[in-house]
């Protein structure tokens, strides 16, 4: 009698799915730290100047116009700032690191997008 794919029943042990799922939690901690910051940075977002109440850029200044530029410059910081490895807080890399950057950032395009800018508020 042939053995098919109905008689073939896998044994997995549930301490075994248990452990790899712990051990996969220390590897997921810098996904979440990051998926915390991108919240944190849309509810800054939406609750710079909300029209139901007072924003958190008027609390801070209420001469001075907040951009949306402000809150991504301080989560862009907090990602350089912040281990991505706390358990080993002396030998963790940062959540993002500067090679990173250099490596992934195509910097002729931010050039010439700063430079354009540049022209334009020149120009008025």
């Amino acid at each position: 009698m042939s053995q098919g794919f109905h008689s073939f029943k896998p044994r997995i042990s549930f301490g075994l799915v248990v452990n790899r799922k712990c051990l996969n939690s220390h590897d997921r901690f810098h996904e979440s730290a990051v998926l915390c910051l991108f919240v944190i940075l849309v509810l800054l977002w939406i609750f710079r100047e909300p029209k139901f109440i007072r924003g958190w850029a008027e609390l801070i200044s209420a001469d001075t116009r907040i951009g949306d530029a402000v809150p991504v410059i301080g989560i862009l910081f907090l990602l350089f700032l912040f281990p991505a490895e706390p358990w080993r807080i002396r030998d963790s890399d940062p959540l993002l690191k500067w090679s990173a950057v250099q490596k992934k950032l195509p910097w002729g395009l931010v050039i010439l997008l700063g430079g354009g800018f540049a022209l334009a508020a020149g120009t008025q």
